[in-house]
């Protein structure tokens, strides 16, 4: 990965808005997944509409698995990327939609974002939010 340095002269100075560029780490069971250690602003653009097709009516649930495992790989280095998606229709080995809600509202956390729909306290299960997940996940 290269890392790209973002320089601004302010007063003679040079302000510096490189950041410590470290991939994003988590674990399932015995799985450790890793992240990037931030989205690309034209990536979050895409994420965006990813996320406003979840949040369509009548979408199936063959495109909502779709665009979950989309954003999944946009986030997730391949590898990675790979062995979580298998594992959401793995029996033996889940991860659920629970879990799921978890790891993507950590990793919003972790990218400075905030999910752009917020769960309902009086929710009754089956809507789907943004991010995949039943609403009565914790997102």
């Amino acid at each position: 990965m290269t890392n790209h340095t973002t320089t601004v002269l302010v007063d003679g100075e040079i302000k510096d808005f490189s950041s410590t560029r470290r991939s994003l780490k988590f674990r399932v069971d015995d799985d450790v997944f890793e992240a990037a250690p931030d989205i690309p602003a034209e990536l979050a653009l895409d994420y965006a509409d990813y996320a406003e097709q979840l949040a369509s009516e009548g979408v199936s649930g063959a495109k909502q698995k779709e665009v979950i495992h989309a954003l999944l790989r946009m986030v997730l280095f391949p590898e990675s990327a790979d062995r979580f998606i298998a594992r959401l229709s793995d029996r033996r080995n889940p991860i659920g939609q629970a879990k799921i809600g978890q790891i993507t509202t950590w990793l919003f956390e972790e990218y400075g974002l905030r999910p752009t729909e917020p769960d309902s306290a009086s929710s009754t299960g089956s809507e789907i939010t943004v991010d995949g997940t039943s609403s009565t996940a914790s997102t």
